[in-house]
């Protein structure tokens, strides 16, 4: 685990699996691969042929600005939100790790920025170092890197350790809370534990910045 001097006041607070289903609301960001289509997609140009693709693809929502929102199953990916802490405004995102997405980062950039022009803070989560999922480091990185030019107070959790683990979050700005549920499973064990102690979340993740003055709480109620 590795800190640094960069400001994050929000509560940051590791729950369980079932304490985490009452944070399932307000809106969800949603994280398909770019051009995915849905099965009634697929009906539609079966029967009325290749029109307009843009008319058939599903919306994507894996940058959504909202005042709360959640995402779950991070594991390859890499997803988060900014936020201006003087307007109070912010964007959730959550991107599939592809070859098409890491050529597009500039892109996300720009989406990101568009919905919340001038963000003070950002966090940012996910990533895992699989020979099946080569895109996925790289792309985190190079996002990392991305909101780093435009955002100094940034938090994040870097790489999963386990090859099966992912993280869930939820994000409130009312009381600018972020609630984190984290699964991994041990190579060793066949159980499923949720990080609920600071070792835990030690070891889970190859790096961790957590801002000076920030608060990281487990289990405690809301």
């Amino acid at each position: 685990m590795t800190t640094n001097s960069i400001s994050f006041t929000s509560r940051i607070n590791f729950v369980d699996t079932h304490a985490f289903e009452n944070f399932r609301r307000g809106a969800y960001v949603d994280f398909r691969p770019r051009n995915q289509l849905t099965p009634i997609d697929r009906l539609m140009r079966e029967v009325v042929g290749d029109v307009n693709c843009e008319q058939l693809k599903h919306p994507r929502h894996d940058v959504l600005k909202a005042d709360e929102f959640y995402t779950d199953t991070v594991r390859t990916c890499a997803a988060g939100y900014v936020l201006d802490t003087r307007t109070k405004t912010a964007a959730g995102f959550h991107f599939y790790d592809s070859l098409e997405n890491l050529e597009s980062v500039k892109d996300m950039l720009v989406n990101i920025f568009h919905r919340v022009p001038n963000p003070d803070r950002a966090f940012l989560v996910g990533s895992k170092g699989l020979t099946c999922s080569r895109y996925s480091v790289p792309m985190f990185t190079n996002l990392y890197e991305g909101l780093s030019k435009r955002i100094p107070k940034i938090t994040m959790f870097r790489e999963h350790v386990f090859p099966y683990s992912e993280t869930d979050f939820h994000y409130s700005v009312k009381d600018d809370t972020l609630t984190i549920r984290s699964m991994y499973k041990p190579l060793t064990d066949y159980r499923e534990f949720d990080i609920l102690t600071q070792e835990e979340m030690n070891k889970c993740y190859r790096e961790i910045k957590i801002a000076n003055g920030d608060t990281v709480t487990f289990q405690e109620k809301m």
